[in-house]
């Protein structure tokens, strides 16, 4: 079962979290925990950059997930800018449209108009 669940990344994630949060047995939990815990687990195994608070940037660190799913995490947003031109590279390397939404289907592309309403 634990090899198993170990192939569901936002499931390995949010254990490996957990389990990091639970060994401060002097620290209550709060909703803000789960929340945290909630979003990395959504975010690491599929973002390039994730920024968390230091905390669970920590217990994600610790737990070494980041190298699994090749995620850098920070925990400053000041940081986010330096990561940037990696990420722009990245998306240029990748070819097709270098905003990164060419996945939603070949040559859709990211638009900000609304869609056309329907007249039925």
């Amino acid at each position: 079962m634990v090899e198993f669940a170990d192939r569901i990344p936002t499931l390995r994630v949010a254990v490996e979290l957990k389990l990091r949060r639970f060994s401060n047995t002097s620290k209550k939990w709060g909703i803000n925990d789960l929340r945290d815990i909630d979003a990395l687990s959504r975010a690491v195994p599929y973002c390039d950059v994730v920024v968390a608070d230091k905390e669970m940037a920590g217990f994600a660190t610790q737990a070494r997930i980041h190298e699994d799913y090749g995620t850098r995490i920070i925990s400053r947003l000041s940081e986010l800018p330096a990561e940037l031109p990696s990420l722009i590279q990245r998306s240029a390397d990748l070819g097709g449209d270098t905003s990164g939404w060419d996945w939603l289907g070949p040559g859709e592309g990211f638009n900000v108009d609304e869609p056309t309403p329907f007249a039925g």
